[in-house]
């Protein structure tokens, strides 16, 4: 098995480097859109199915299988490890998304009994994810790049104190305020915890780390400043001091009062734009590189209507003039048809040169 990589194009763009093509992939590309996940699903609880190396393999490596044109394969798993590996019970609930059975109330004990340990418990509980990686990248033999990724620490903590998915997080933003020593110690414990899983997936192979801060946007410009961004920096930091020539990608849901503070000071190598962005209106540093953005929603349009809107992001992307990853300006959706997303990867790849 060769451990070169042959297309290194997303790595290169990631690096900053001018590339001869635009390299291409979606976020949530491996999972529920595909009949052949479903056909999987069908037999397996969708944990059961993170947490089976041989199984998130395959499910990782089944949207390579059907669109070439793809140039990185994303680790099928979850951002909710991370609180499951604290002891969280929690179930994928089909049209209401992770359920937890108990959110968290007793930030003090958790972080008591977590608490610098975080080493210990990611190699204990969380290597199913190191092996799925390490079958993954030898399935892949050197094909191309293997993505690794995690939650922030504050749309992990969200999730944690709402017990699930929430319109306006209220309960986590009043925990925010009234208790910021409690909620300052959750956030460290969390950001440890974050670090140390993607250092644990690089480790075992993954060439290039996501940060989904999918909640970022549900605060505002000021309390996201001071509560939320000191922490995404230094789950950068750290993982870059510890692997600093793996590239990492941050993605910061609707930010868009942060995103040149975000692009400046993250420390990230690519800087990920939702599609509520228009590019013709932003503004962006000249030292980052970007990934993203087309409305994930277009794919439900007709094919020409899918070519035209994919070759307007194209236009806006090359007069912006950055490194560019194309992609989603989120993930796919459940409902989506995989040969709606072929239009879109077929129209990137045609004549997909920088001048």
């Amino acid at each position: 098995m060769s451990n070169k990589i042959k297309n290194d194009l997303i790595l290169r763009v990631a690096r900053g480097e001018k590339t001869e093509d635009v390299p291409v992939w979606v976020m949530r590309q491996a999972g529920r859109y595909l009949p052949e996940y479903m056909a999987m699903r069908a037999k397996y609880d969708f944990f059961t199915l993170c947490q089976t190396p041989e199984l998130a393999m395959r499910i990782t490596m089944q949207p390579l299988e059907r669109f070439p044109q793809l140039d990185a394969a994303i680790i099928f798993c979850d951002i909710l490890v991370i609180p499951q590996c604290m002891g969280f019970d929690i179930k994928m609930i089909k049209g209401r998304g992770p359920v937890f059975s108990l959110p968290l109330t007793d930030i003090p004990s958790l972080v008591q009994e977590y608490s610098g340990k975080e080493k210990e418990v990611i190699s204990s509980k969380l290597s199913y994810v190191s092996e799925a990686i390490k079958l993954t990248v030898q399935e892949l033999n050197g094909r191309c790049p293997l993505i690794g990724f995690v939650g922030a620490p504050w749309t992990l903590a969200a999730y944690m104190i709402e017990g699930g998915g929430s319109k306006t997080y209220a309960k986590a933003k009043k925990l925010l305020i009234q208790e910021p020593t409690e909620f300052n110690k959750l956030m460290a414990l969390l950001t440890d915890y974050c670090a140390e899983f993607l250092i644990a997936q690089a480790a075992a192979g993954a060439s290039l780390l996501q940060i989904f801060d999918s909640w970022g946007g549900a605060l505002s410009p000021k309390i996201f400043r001071e509560k939320s961004f000191p922490w995404l920096k230094k789950l950068i930091k750290t993982v870059k001091t510890a692997l600093p020539d793996i590239p990492i990608v941050l993605f910061v849901m609707k930010a868009h009062a942060s995103m040149r503070m975000v692009c400046e000071e993250s420390g990230a190598d690519v800087i990920g734009i939702d599609w509520s962005y228009d590019l013709d209106d932003i503004t962006l540093p000249q030292n980052i590189a970007i990934q993203g953005n087309l409305d994930p929603f277009v794919l439900f349009a007709s094919d020409a209507e899918i070519r035209l809107e994919t070759t307007e992001m194209k236009r806006k992307m090359e007069k912006l003039g950055l490194p560019w990853i194309a992609n989603l300006g989120h993930g796919m959706m459940p409902d989506m048809n995989p040969e709606k997303l072929s239009i879109f990867l077929t129209t990137m790849k045609q004549k997909n040169t920088r001048a």
